[in-house]
């Protein structure tokens, strides 16, 4: 501890540092003899950071900011190299949502030691605040260059998941890819990164990694249909049909209600059988009236098995849902309605 070596180098006072001490470990929970302490430390010993700083953290824990500012501003003012009372003031206006400031202070540090890698974990914070994810991912990745063990942890993990959801949402599959990766290394424990990164890697086409990065979160979390739902999406890019649908029913039977899922083993069975084919579309339109490629698909589907005039129904649907960016598909089966109408 500094007071010891400040001891041993008679920077200080034997009694200086027993105020010091006190106020630390001797007030139980009274504050105000902390304060006591630490007033007669800095009475004493008037160029001395240390009570200072301590008064500025006591102030920090009572959420009486104006006077943590005070105090770290104090020791800044007489002692501008070191690196710590910016820290905490940092802290202080990042509390106050003084974001400018706060990142005045913090930048200072680094200038002062380029190491000091709790100021990057608050600037991460901040940077994720104001949604500059591209600095934040800086921020973090000097931080985790330092330190690794200074960036881990869920809470981290889940600010790195939220920014890759919001490039993933966007499109922006490589800075996506960059936060999940992060996400996973900070905590590896937990399903979500594991599932957004399997989606990234699937629209990347990097299809053996999808699977391992979906199975992993199967593992984590067999439960949850989402891991079998989209390994399934990714099999499909693949080719493997027989290993989506195993996929598909898993996850309707962890979750029947959902449409997406009847709608995606629908489109397998499609190519093998169509009452089944049927039966998913259906349960599809059940969930969801308006589901618009749901109506055409069971046109298609009673289509081929000659049931006209359901296909007619639907196909009416289709037409009356599907927006007029689709011109050739409601060009195709406008003539087949025409055509169907015939056999009425």
């Amino acid at each position: 501890m500094q007071v010891y070596n400040d001891i041993d180098q008679k920077i200080i006072s034997a009694e200086v540092a027993e105020y010091i001490f006190k106020s630390l470990f001797g007030t139980s929970a009274n504050n105000s003899e902390e304060i006591f302490y630490l007033n007669r430390a800095s009475g004493l010993a008037p160029g001395y950071e240390v009570p200072y700083i301590l008064r500025g953290r006591f102030h920090l824990r009572q959420k009486e900011y104006k006077n943590a500012l005070f105090e770290f501003t104090q020791v800044i003012d007489r002692k501008p190299e070191l690196a710590l009372p910016y820290y905490f003031r940092g802290r202080t206006y990042k509390l106050l949502e003084d974001y400018p400031n706060a990142l005045k202070d913090l930048d200072k540090t680094l200038q002062l030691d380029k190491e000091y890698v709790i100021s990057l974990k608050e600037k991460f914070d901040i940077h994720y605040i104001l949604n500059d994810y591209p600095q934040a991912i800086r921020d973090y990745q000097m931080a985790f260059d330092i330190d690794s063990t200074a960036v881990d942890g869920f809470t981290i993990s889940s600010k790195l998941n939220n920014m890759a959801v919001h490039y993933l949402e966007g499109q922006d599959y490589q800075n996506a890819l960059t936060c999940l990766s992060a996400a996973l290394t900070a905590d590896a424990r937990w399903v979500e990164p594991y599932l957004n990164r399997g989606i990234v890697y699937r629209h990347l086409g990097q299809y053996d990694n999808s699977i391992a990065d979906l199975s992993a979160a199967i593992e984590i979390k067999p439960e949850d249909m989402q891991g079998y739902f989209n390994r399934a999406q990714t099999y499909i890019k693949m080719d493997e049909a027989d290993k989506a649908k195993i996929d598909l029913v898993l996850a309707l039977s962890l979750s029947d209600r959902n449409e997406n899922i009847h709608f995606e083993i629908a489109k397998i069975y499609y190519e093998e059988k169509y009452n089944k084919a049927i039966y998913h579309f259906e349960q599809t339109l059940k969930k969801n009236k308006s589901n618009i490629w749901a109506n055409y698909w069971l046109g298609i589907c009673f289509d081929n098995i000659k049931s006209y005039n359901d296909a007619v129904v639907y196909y009416i649907r289709f037409l009356e849902l599907v927006p007029d960016a689709f011109f050739r598909h409601k060009a195709h089966i406008q003539k087949r309605i025409e055509i169907l109408k015939k056999f009425k």
